[in-house]
């Protein structure tokens, strides 16, 4: 929980360090929300659910490099539900994503902790990422019998959202080159 209040504040805090009040072309800052919905696998069974996360870009110069952050949450159908924090890094469309998970008890599944890794793709509105959590620590009750741990999880994401310009205004991808604008 601490972590995830600690990457809140950064998210909020890395939009006024990154305008300083310069040209657009010093970089951007985007907020993207997005909507989503997963089919995925845990402990054999499938599970499903339905999302909603906020992504922050950062782009530091006129490049489609990015790095930045993200925070999100899932509903899944077995009545558990999935909270995921951590940093993004990216070139176009394309991101990595570097996180720490927690996810509830259901159905006689304990809660857990995993470390969240994904590699997802956007193209304008539409998303797809393909994530997986390892398992770090499980959370037993203190009375009564152990409960089963879900271990490896993986799934299939597939999101709905759009990037918000924060400040400045990132340039297209056919429009750069290494920081530089192309002579058309």
């Amino acid at each position: 929980m601490r972590f995830t209040l600690a990457l809140l504040l950064a998210l909020v805090s890395i939009p006024a360090l990154a305008d300083r009040g310069g040209e657009a072309t010093d970089g951007a800052v985007q907020l993207r929300p997005n909507l989503g919905w997963s089919i995925g696998r845990a402990d054999g069974e499938r599970t499903h659910g339905f999302a909603l996360d906020l992504e922050l870009r950062v782009f530091p110069n006129r490049s489609p490099w990015r790095y930045g952050g993200f925070i999100g949450g899932e509903l899944l159908l077995d009545g558990s539900e999935r909270v995921v924090a951590g940093v993004s890094g990216g070139f176009g469309g394309f991101g990595l994503q570097l996180g720490v998970a927690q996810r509830t008890g259901a159905d006689g599944f304990a809660p857990s902790t995993g470390l969240h890794i994904a590699k997802t793709f956007t193209w304008g509105p539409a998303g797809i990422s393909f994530r997986m959590t390892i398992p770090l620590a499980d959370y037993q009750p203190a009375q009564g019998l152990a409960l089963q741990s879900r271990g490896f999880e993986h799934a299939v994401m597939f999101t709905l959202g759009w990037s918000i310009d924060v400040s400045g205004h990132r340039p297209a991808w056919g429009h750069c080159h290494h920081g530089h604008e192309r002579s058309e």
